[in-house]
């Protein structure tokens, strides 16, 4: 039940606030939030002050935050403005099938 009410609040949060699927485009914005179950999202908030949430989809950064979920300081990467390239990366259920496609930060690079 807590998985399920997860993914349909993500969903929700992802409807209401995705970065609509605007393809290879790359934004600058700073972390504002993790949240991690059987797929990690990033809230990263624009120059404009407008939250994005999308999948994270940069594997090295993403394995880097997923190691330190607990305390996301640690990772490097909370609060710490960026540069985020969005695509497409695949949504996956707990038992590792694919649940579909959504938007997905593909490429993360700190900028300072």
């Amino acid at each position: 039940m807590k998985k399920t009410f997860g993914f349909i609040l993500l969903s929700a949060l992802y409807l209401s606030n995705s970065v609509y699927a605007q393809e290879n485009k790359t934004m600058i914005g700073t972390i504002m939030g993790f949240e991690c179950g059987d797929n990690c999202y990033l809230t990263v908030v624009d120059e404009n002050g407008q939250d994005h949430q999308a999948l994270c989809g940069d594997d090295k950064v993403c394995d880097k935050i997923m190691n330190n979920i607990d305390d996301p300081l640690l990772a490097g990467y909370k609060r710490k403005l960026v540069r985020v390239t969005i695509g497409q990366g695949k949504q996956f259920d707990g038992a590792g099938n694919v649940m579909g496609m959504m938007d997905a930060f593909t490429k993360i690079e700190l900028l300072k």
